[in-house]
C-alpha cells in the first residue's frame, strides 16, 4: 500500500497535478506518476474537475467557443450548400485539415501561454502523448500503427451507419462530413507527431485543439438531423 508521508504540496507540484489531470489521466495513473495513494490523487481529480467559480466561467466559455466555431461551420455549410457542390466541399475538407495541423505546428513551436479569460481559457501546449483521452483516463499505452489501425476502423463503423442513414436528411450527411475531417486530423496527428497537440486549455475541464471542435460540430449536425427525422414521423 502506497502512504502519503508527503502532507504539504508545493505551487509547483500541484502544478504539475493540474496539467497530468488536464491531460486526461485519471486517478490511478495520476497516483502512479507521483507516487501518491490512489485516494489522494482521486481527491485532487475530483476537486480539479467539479470545483470553482473558474470552472464555471471555464464552463460556459467551452459552450461559447464550441458553440460559436459549430454555429459558424454550419452557417458556411447551408449558405454553400456544400453537398450539391462536391469541388468545394472537398476544397473545405482539406482546408480545415491543413487549419487544425497549421495551427499546431504554430503551437509546436512557440509554445505559447496566454491567458485568454483569466483562468477559464487559455491557450497552452498540451501533448496528448496517448492520442485520447480515454486512453489517457485508464492510463492505456498503444503502439501508434495500432492506433491509427483503431481509428481507421472506427471511422469504418461510422460510414457503414452513414450509409444507412444519408438518404434520412441532409444533416446526417453533414455530420459525416465534419467527422471524417475531424478523423483525418487524427490518423495524421498519429502518423506525423506520434501524439495530439491540444491547446485550447479550459480551466478543469479539458484541453482541445481544432479537431475536436470539430467533432463538436459533428455531433450538433447528428443531433439536427434526429429532431428532423422526429418531426417527420
Amino acid at each position: 500500500m502506497c502512504r502519503d508521508r508527503r502532507r504539504h504540496y508545493d505551487d509547483g507540484f500541484m502544478r504539475v497535478v493540474a496539467d497530468l489531470i488536464r491531460g486526461g489521466a485519471g486517478r490511478r495513473s495520476l497516483a502512479r506518476r507521483l507516487g501518491v495513494p490512489v485516494s489522494t490523487a482521486g481527491k485532487w481529480a475530483l476537486s480539479y474537475r467539479f470545483g470553482g467559480v473558474w470552472q464555471i466561467i471555464s464552463s460556459l466559455a467551452y459552450i461559447a467557443v464550441s458553440g460559436g466555431i459549430s454555429i459558424g461551420i454550419f452557417k458556411t455549410m447551408m449558405k454553400q450548400n456544400l453537398l450539391k457542390k462536391k469541388k468545394k466541399l472537398i476544397a473545405y475538407v482539406v482546408f480545415a485539415v491543413l487549419a487544425d495541423q497549421l495551427i499546431k505546428v504554430i503551437i509546436y513551436q512557440y509554445q505559447p501561454d496566454i491567458n485568454l479569460i483569466g483562468k477559464a481559457l487559455r491557450i497552452q501546449m498540451v501533448l496528448n502523448r496517448e492520442q485520447s483521452a480515454l486512453y489517457s483516463f485508464f492510463n492505456i499505452h498503444m503502439q501508434t500503427a495500432v492506433i491509427i489501425i483503431q481509428k481507421i476502423l472506427i471511422f469504418g463503423a461510422v460510414t457503414v451507419v452513414y450509409i444507412k442513414w444519408k438518404q434520412k436528411n441532409q444533416y446526417y450527411a453533414y455530420a459525416y462530413i465534419m467527422f471524417l475531417t475531424a478523423m483525418t486530423a487524427s490518423v495524421i496527428d498519429s502518423a506525423l507527431w506520434g501524439f495530439t497537440v491540444d491547446y485550447l486549455n479550459f480551466y478543469q475541464l479539458f484541453c482541445h485543439d481544432l479537431k475536436d471542435l470539430y467533432v463538436d460540430t459533428a455531433v450538433g449536425f447528428l443531433l439536427l438531423g434526429m429532431r428532423e427525422d422526429r418531426k417527420c414521423e
